[in-house]
């Protein structure tokens, strides 16, 4: 049977952590993507972890999660 109108976009399929499953690509579409299939629950979060590769680091920020990573238990970030 022939369809004359569009099929419409699956949504992406979540993963069993919430993260979606989105194809692969380079540049900002795809992380735009992302983001947006992401559940509300994650959406701000990962809104705040998104960083732009021009964007200038706040390197205070960046040490304070480079610190709660290593205090993790079973964590061996710095050896």
């Amino acid at each position: 049977m022939r369809r004359d109108r569009p099929i419409a976009a699956a949504e992406p399929k979540l993963l069993s952590g919430g993260n979606p499953q989105i194809p692969k690509g380079d540049g900002d579409a795809p992380v735009q993507a992302y983001i947006a299939a992401m559940p509300d629950w994650k959406r701000e979060v990962g809104r705040y972890f998104h960083i732009h590769e021009d964007d200038e680091m706040d390197e205070d920020l960046l040490a304070g999660w480079l610190r709660q990573a290593a205090a993790l238990p079973g964590e061996d970030l710095f050896s």
